[in-house]
């Protein structure tokens, strides 16, 4: 800032491409900001002072707007507005964090980024490219073709599109995705792919001058807006205007259109074609541009400084009236923001089709803000895709952008808690100074020092943390929360404890180490945890911060502290819920493909065996390896299980007959030393559920309790309904509000303790004696449940026994019983069937098979390779089979294919796990003919024989 009588500026930053590919679009920023500084000059600057712009060209080239940057903050500019790209605002956002300095980003970007020196008004994908999406689904069709240009947005904005895409579990289908050079002039090649896929919409997330080129050259390949839309979120108004007689009726979404209908707006508008032409444009991110100068000036006048690295610290809560409506600063240092849905009219304007009906909360990581586990999956995939695009070294769950945000406003508070008792300390001082020289004011001091401290205790006992005061191990003074914290009241604290008392004995050493090097002076405040023991002897973890005060002459601590108890056991539990996520990512991988050699197996075991007399000894041995085979092709299923991969048929069932009609089994595998109980709720608890998976659940863990009470005992298997709501999952750190079928196994056995609590449920972990299980019967037990949208808790301690509670959604379907079906012989045929599987053996063994059955073959080795042969012979194949996980197309590509050649073609799909690419969550689809590997042969005849006859 320059000082004057009358003339006092300040400089700010205004860095943009004003050369290069991307000027086209960020010129636009510069003319709305030097708008925005002239108003506000215009109308008496900022704390007095003058604005005035520093203006930077970062050339479209990262690396040159990182070196401007630092030009910047070495002028001494109070705060940088600018970049358009993320690479260009991820080459300065280092710069900006070394300096402690502050940008303002008004473009829409990828996420994945929460930067202390960042404010983002822009929009994050959630606001953006995912409304985007769900409208296009709807409205438009579920066949989408990418194409962006080759830098980080468009790339993680198309991966979170993908993933997106496959949880809506709505058959949307990326047919391509195209990547081209932010300086590309022929779209020739990419729009000849386009055509070539016949999608149903074109997502576009190109930036910059080559916008205008692509929608050009797509107007002369002949595509309209009817027949293909391009739907944009990185293109408005101004990209469009040179071409928009060959964009009319394409789309966009965007939180701001020029043909908004408000007064700030309308206004704003009329300004700016005042100043800079009645044809000028300002879109999207030219008004946030505006918005933000306006942002600044607020926030600098709240905090009545120009000190980037403070105000960068108080951003949270500033707000300003704009052309695009209310922007507040939320504490994420994002913006709430509305979306709309436009198409482009032959005026350059765009007609708003659709708007979000009020603001969207930004979720710059994709809602982990909020724990939902499901999103951390695509952030570890776009992590593992792009480590050198986004941040690593962020927090990825809500509780620790709350421990962010309290360890601001704890130091915060420390800060002022400090500078009150020294304020107090020098009162107290002036006090007695006055006492001594003046007896006369006596009561007047003595008003003024009841007021004092009648400021500070209301301050510190109004206060949402603790609060102490100690010297050595006496405490000199607590508030009521901190005494809330360890169960005493505040006279107790005070009279009765010492310091020592509240500290966990293996803490103490740490604690006092602490102490030591506030009082040494080595460091001005600290920052530490350490375990506190409650009055009712519970342990607690505690976060503390603390300086050093002098205090009736002598040294003392004081600080600020905090119940993080909760807050560690949920990222515990997240822990937990991502190792869970990776072990069963592999042990479905490892299952696929052990499933296909034991197809092999099997299928040359049972033909051998047919072909041997009963009377040979070979006869024997090949039965002994189909048996082995069938145990093989169980520890498969259950690694299937638990990795949720697994075929499962959900129908309305009644738990109450579920275990009804298990009683007679349980009581053949439960020893008579045990006693069985069954105790079933009176009214009906309808489930949707695979009936088979669930009895194999209950028989897993009756076995597990019979194991664990080798001296008899009592199993208890009840039933139950129960409604979850807020204050359950607050209590129980798991569940979703609603009402649940609870399915309770309860065993008088040996119990567990917590070591073995944590890991019961992981693959191949057991406690059991060599021979005697394979660890993955509980495995199998959580997969499932998982799969049917359940959860399952344990409760147990050592020598108390074990219970298991199991949580299954209410439908309100209606249910039927089932009917077992008498066994049939092994049918034959003699029609003719295109065999299509990529793996060699398993492909010979089930021709022999089909053909030693009277049937007539083809094969093929691929997705390609089928079409050919199925256009080939298409009068003469009435049956296909396939593998679905296969290279060039898969089963399901394959099939969409072969139907368009011969509507009614009949297909019976085979796969070693289920795969999203033929169902969603292991869910068959009603119009699916489906089969597992591995299949005994009679089972694959008999599916043959039924999908024909159907």
């Amino acid at each position: 800032m320059t000082a004057g009588h009358k003339h006092r500026t300040v400089t700010i930053g205004l860095l943009h491409s004003l050369t290069g590919n991307m000027s086209v679009s960020e010129r636009m920023l510069l003319d709305a900001e030097l708008m925005a500084i002239d108003e506000i000059n215009s109308s008496g600057g900022v704390l007095d002072c003058r604005i005035e712009p520093l203006i930077a060209d970062g050339a479209s080239v990262p690396s040159t707007f990182a070196r401007k940057a630092n030009e910047l903050i070495s002028a001494g500019v109070s705060s940088i507005f600018g970049c358009w790209t993320s690479a260009s605002r991820k080459a300065v956002k280092p710069v900006v964090e070394s300096n402690n300095h502050l940008l303002w980003y008004p473009v829409q970007y990828e996420g994945l980024e929460e930067s202390p020196n960042i404010v983002y008004t822009g929009t994050c994908v959630n606001q953006q490219i995912e409304p985007a999406l769900d409208w296009l689904i709807r409205n438009i069709g579920r066949r989408i073709f990418l194409v962006g240009s080759d830098y980080v947005f468009p790339r993680t904005a198309n991966k979170l599109i993908r993933a997106l895409t496959a949880r809506r579990n709505n058959s949307t289908t990326i047919v391509g995705e195209e990547y081209i050079s932010l300086d590309c002039m022929d779209f020739t090649g990419v729009i000849a792919k386009i055509q070539k896929a016949k999608p149903d919409a074109v997502f576009n997330t190109i930036n910059g001058e080559s916008n205008s080129i692509f929608y050009g050259q797509y107007h002369e390949a002949g595509i309209t807006s009817d027949k293909i839309p391009i739907l944009a979120v990185s293109v408005a108004e101004l990209e469009l205007k040179p071409v928009v007689s060959m964009a009319t009726g394409h789309l966009a979404c965007w939180n701001y259109f020029q043909s908004l209908d408000n007064k700030e707006n309308k206004k704003f508008l009329t300004e700016f074609r005042k100043r800079y032409g009645v044809n000028c444009i300002c879109s999207a991110s030219g008004v946030l541009a505006y918005s933000q100068i306006y942002l600044w000036k607020n926030l600098v006048q709240a905090e009545r400084s120009f000190d980037a690295s403070l105000i960068s610290q108080r951003v949270s809560g500033c707000e300003f009236e704009s052309p695009a409506g209310l922007l507040k600063i939320g504490p994420n240092r994002h913006v709430p923001l509305p979306a709309y849905i436009g198409r482009l009219r032959n005026d350059g304007e765009f007609e708003i089709l659709w708007d979000s009906n009020g603001t969207i909360q930004p979720l710059p990581w994709l809602g982990i803000e909020e724990i939902d586990i499901p999103a951390s999956g695509v952030v570890k995939e776009i992590l593992a895709a792009y480590p050198d695009m986004v941040d690593y070294n962020v927090n990825l769950n809500r509780e620790a952008f709350v421990r962010k945000q309290a360890e601001i406003a704890l130091q915060r508070l420390n800060e002022n808690l400090e500078k009150k008792i020294k304020e107090r300390t020098a009162e107290l001082e002036r006090v007695n100074e006055q006492l001594i020289s003046k007896l006369d004011d006596h009561k007047r001091i003595e008003e003024a020092l009841h007021e004092s401290e009648g400021k500070f205790r209301s301050f510190s006992e109004q206060a949402f943390v603790g609060v102490y005061l100690a010297q050595g191990k006496s405490i000199k003074y607590v508030n009521p929360k901190f005494a809330d914290i360890f169960g005493y009241t505040v006279e107790e604290c005070l009279n009765k404890i010492s310091f020592l008392d509240l500290i966990y004995p293996e803490d103490i050493a740490m604690v006092e180490e602490q102490v030591r090097k506030r009082m040494s002076g080595k460091i001005k405040f600290v920052n530490y945890s350490f375990r506190g023991v409650k009055k009712n002897k519970e342990i607690i973890n505690l976060e503390v911060y603390g300086s050093t005060v002098i205090y009736n002459g002598k040294p003392a601590t004081t600080g600020t502290i905090l119940d993080i108890t909760e807050r560690k056991k949920i990222e515990e539990q997240l822990r937990q819920a991502q190792k869970m996520e990776g072990i069963g990512h592999l042990a479905g991988g490892v299952a696929h493909d052990f499933n296909n050699i034991l197809t092999a197996i099997i299928g040359y075991g049972s033909i051998l065996k047919n072909k041997i007399p009963v009377s040979d000894p070979l006869h024997a041995h090949v039965n002994h390896i189909l048996v082995s085979s069938e145990k093989a092709a169980s520890l498969t299923h259950s690694l299937l299980a638990f990795s949720r991969k697994q075929m499962i048929d959900l129908q309305p069932v009644n738990m109450n007959d579920i275990v009804f009609g298990l009683q007679n089994i349980l009581n053949r595998v439960i020893t008579e030393n045990i006693e069985i109980k069954v105790i079933t709720t009176g009214t009906d608890l309808i489930v949707k559920a695979d009936r088979n998976q669930i009895e194999q659940v209950i028989i897993n863990l009756a076995t597990n309790a019979r194991d664990a009470m080798p001296n008899g005992g009592r199993l208890i298997i009840a039933t139950g309904e129960v409604e979850i709501d807020e204050q359950f999952i607050k209590a129980h750190h798991y569940g979703e509000a609603g009402k649940y079928a609870v399915l309770s196994v309860t065993d008088t056995g040996v119990g567990m303790d917590e070591k073995t609590r944590e890991q019961i449920f992981e693959p191949f972990y057991t406690t059991k004696e060599v021979g005697k299980g394979t660890g993955l019967g509980l495995s199998m037990v959580y997969g499932t449940i998982k799969q049917h949208d359940g959860f399952i808790n344990v409760y147990s301690e050592t020598g108390e026994g074990t219970i298991f509670r199991i949580y299954l959604p209410l439908s309100e379907s209606s249910f039927h019983h089932r009917e077992d079906k008498a066994p049939t012989a092994i049918p034959s045929g003699n029609e003719t069937i295109l065999l299509v599987e990529d793996n060699e053996a398993v492909r010979n063994v089930i021709r022999l098979l089909l053909e030693e059955f009277g049937y007539k073959v083809f094969e093929a080795t691929d997705g390609d390779e089928s079409i050919r042969v199925f256009s080939e012979y298409r009068e003469k194949i009435n049956l296909i089979i396939s593998d679905i996980i296969m290279p060039k197309k898969n089963g399901r590509e394959m099939f969409g294919e072969v139907k368009k050649i011969k509507p009614g073609i009949k297909a019976l799909f085979m796969s070693g796990y289920s795969a999203d690419v033929i169902s969603q969550n292991g869910v068959l689809d009603k119009d699916m003919h489906f089969i597992q590997k591995p299949s005994n042969p009679s089972d694959l005849l008999k599916k043959i024989r039924e999908v024909l006859d159907t």
